[in-house]
């Protein structure tokens, strides 16, 4: 049988010749550095990710609805400082007639009510 090489050395494929990583130190920085650089992008990522988000929640949630809470308490002391009459339906569908008085002439009413001895 002819061989096509010379000598005694058995027929070897490139491959199967280097088993071994040739330089091991090249590829364990390779590998680190890698991994470092993976997580600062991904680090950083959800930084930017959540400083956006924040940002967002503070604009949406806390600036817009203030103005109408204040605008509302605004009606709400407005009410409370004058009198009214008004009308409520009552659960069983009769309408019934209120007065709605200032709160400092309802703290003086209740008062005088207690310090008189009724009950209502």
């Amino acid at each position: 049988m002819a061989h096509a090489n010379p000598g005694n050395d058995p027929v070897t494929t490139p491959f199967e010749a280097q088993t071994d990583d040739p330089e091991g130190g090249s590829t364990w920085f390779i590998s680190l550095a890698s991994v470092v650089v993976f997580i600062a992008v991904v680090l950083a990522v959800c930084v930017l990710y959540f400083n956006v988000e924040n940002r967002l929640v503070e604009e949406v949630v806390t600036d817009v609805p203030v103005k109408s809470f204040q605008d509302g308490k605004q009606v709400q002391l407005a009410q409370l400082a004058s009198y009214e009459k008004y009308s409520e339906t009552d659960p069983d569908g009769k309408t019934v007639e209120r007065i709605r008085i200032p709160i400092d002439r309802a703290f003086e009413v209740v008062i005088a009510r207690q310090a008189g001895g009724a009950t209502r």
